[in-house]
């Protein structure tokens, strides 16, 4: 019985001991085949170069990305990380750059330049065959998917993140036109996204929106078109636009004509009554 006993036990054992020899193989390819060593996760800065268009530089900051060239703005963190995938892309093929001529592989001038944290990625020209692009690493030239165009070759105001107020900033008081908003319009301004971010073009004027931080943040400052459309901040020289206007364009409709206008709070558009503004 002992003899059996002893037996398991080693069968045991040595099964454990494959099954970690497996996984720390299947663990090492896995590493030797990823296009980086980085973690998309512990990225702290990205540079990404491209030929004729200014340099987009994104940094990680304690709320979130932000993007500190061409502008100054918070960043859109879920296209950021659609862009870090790349760091675990798999590699299909290794050479020694110095094996390979890096001006017919479109190396020498690459169409992109990305650095992450310092590590440079220089995309080249398509692979001949395949849905494939150039890649080179350090010494070490790779082939991966060509997945990752779109997100290179976007404009850097696609990295600019949609939320009319930046991450963490948290509204206490504001006023539209002097007028102040009610509590329940501050929320909607809270959640409400643009469709799109553009840089800043022709005269400003409008509505002139002021919030003021709950928490000390600085004020925020929008001019808003007359159909709640576009709303500009000068001081980011960029404009929100949105496909629904997150406020009333009308003031309430005033039941006693003693009352001051600015005493009557404004409404999200959900709750807007039919007067038109003047």
């Amino acid at each position: 019985m002992a003899r059996r006993w002893l037996l398991n036990l080693t069968l045991a054992l040595l099964l454990a001991l494959l099954w970690g020899l497996a996984h720390w193989d299947l663990a090492r390819e896995q590493r030797a085949t990823r296009l980086t060593p980085l973690h998309a996760e512990r990225v702290q800065r990205i540079a990404l170069h491209r030929a004729d268009e200014p340099r987009l530089l994104l940094v990680r900051g304690e709320r979130g990305w932000d993007m500190h060239e061409p502008w100054r703005a918070p960043a859109d963190g879920a296209r950021i990380a659609r862009l870090l995938a790349i760091t675990a892309a798999p590699s299909h093929r290794t050479l020694p750059a110095a094996a390979a001529d890096p001006a017919a592989l479109g190396l020498l001038a690459p169409r992109w330049r990305l650095l992450l944290d310092g590590l440079e990625l220089r995309l080249g020209d398509q692979a001949a065959l395949g849905a494939q692009r150039y890649v080179q690493v350090g010494d070490l030239i790779h082939l991966i998917e060509d997945r990752f165009q779109p997100h290179l070759g976007a404009p850097a105001a696609a990295y600019l993140a949609r939320t009319l107020l930046p991450p963490g900033f948290s509204p206490g008081i504001g006023r539209l036109d002097g007028q102040p908003l009610s509590a329940d319009a501050l929320a909607t301004l809270a959640t409400s996204e643009a469709v799109r971010v553009e840089p800043l073009a022709g005269t400003l004027g409008g509505h002139l929106l002021e919030i003021q931080s709950a928490d000390g943040d600085p004020a925020l400052r929008f001019l808003i078109s007359a159909d709640g459309s576009h709303w500009s901040r000068a001081d980011l020289r960029l404009t929100y636009i949105l496909a629904q206007p997150p406020l009333a364009w009308q003031r309430p409709q005033r039941t006693n004509p003693t009352n001051s206008e600015h005493d009557e709070p404004f409404a999200p558009a959900a709750e807007a009554p039919a007067t038109a503004h003047d």
